[in-house]
């Protein structure tokens, strides 16, 4: 199955009903400079294929949009899904007043449409990023690991280990999770060839 080529910072999850509303916090987040990947565009058949994979693994944050607070199956997916990638969630909602929520709603952060900037900031401000010249170090603990990206991404003791030597070797504090969609990022850009001559695991 074809992998997503674009980068994803905000994995936007949303029924057809919603299409309007989510359209609009899609405007937002790229306005400040936020990929978005809208999971309601994809055709049926692909919202279980690798590109939306990928997208949640890489995005920084899911930004449910609910007009009328309620979640359907979808909804419930991604949100499973986040929690499993431990992925910051963003709730949308017309009303958040606590009458007119589903029962599992109040469990999760609420937000208004007018406060989507506020989201959009939160989001783009929360984590450190790696700078060009760190790349080159991180590539060469992710090859000292001996996994592929796949196996890595379901690994978090992997994903700390990384992050660990990353960090002792550039002096920063950059989480395991943002390591992580650097190097998804860096295999859409064909940054390595299919077998790496170190270590000699495969990337894709």
């Amino acid at each position: 199955m074809a992998k997503n080529e674009q980068p994803c910072d905000v994995f936007i999850s949303g029924g057809r009903q919603g299409a309007k509303f989510a359209a609009e916090v899609a405007r937002v987040m790229q306005a400040n400079d936020l990929a978005v990947y809208r999971d309601q565009d994809a055709e049926p058949v692909k919202r279980l294929g690798d590109a939306a994979w990928d997208a949640m693994a890489e995005s920084r944050a899911l930004v449910i949009v609910s007009p009328k607070g309620e979640l359907n199956d979808w909804m419930i997916f991604h949100l499973g899904g986040a929690m499993t990638w431990h992925k910051p969630v963003y709730v949308v909602v017309d009303d958040p007043a606590p009458r007119h929520l589903a029962p599992d709603l109040p469990r999760l952060p609420i937000y208004s449409r007018s406060r989507l900037e506020e989201i959009a900031q939160t989001i783009k401000t929360s984590e450190g990023t790696v700078g060009e010249s760190d790349l080159p170090v991180l590539v060469e603990e992710f090859e000292r690991l001996g996994e592929p990206i796949d196996a890595l991404a379901a690994d978090a003791d992997k994903q700390a280990k990384l992050a660990r030597q990353f960090n002792k070797r550039t002096r920063q504090h950059i989480v395991p999770e943002e390591l992580l969609r650097t190097l998804l990022r860096l295999r859409k850009r064909g940054y390595w060839p299919t077998t790496p001559k170190r270590g000699g695991h495969k990337v894709a």
